[in-house]
């Protein structure tokens, strides 16, 4: 199986992601699944996690919680800010 990853090259800007999709993001690094952030989104399951696919996609990321650390490892999500408690 061939991955998806492509790191970043030096000089070249990160993904941008929309709001939803970082919101999404955000949620997963606070262990939130799918129904809590479909819910906090107030959008169905399924469209919660075409939002995540997408985000994944756009950051070349083979799965949540690889998309999560490039988020963080691109400045997209703040490390600090997004692991405090709710």
């Amino acid at each position: 199986m061939q991955s998806r990853f492509r790191p970043a090259a030096a000089g070249v800007c990160p993904p941008t992601l929309d709001e939803s999709e970082t919101i999404c993001l955000r949620l997963t690094a606070n262990g939130k699944g799918l129904l809590d952030i479909a819910a906090a989104l107030d959008v169905p399951v399924p469209h919660a996690e075409v939002i995540l696919l997408r985000a994944e996609e756009k950051l070349g990321a083979n799965n949540r919680l690889h998309a999560v650390s490039l988020a963080m490892r691109y400045g997209i999500l703040d490390s600090g800010a997004t692991l405090k408690p709710e």
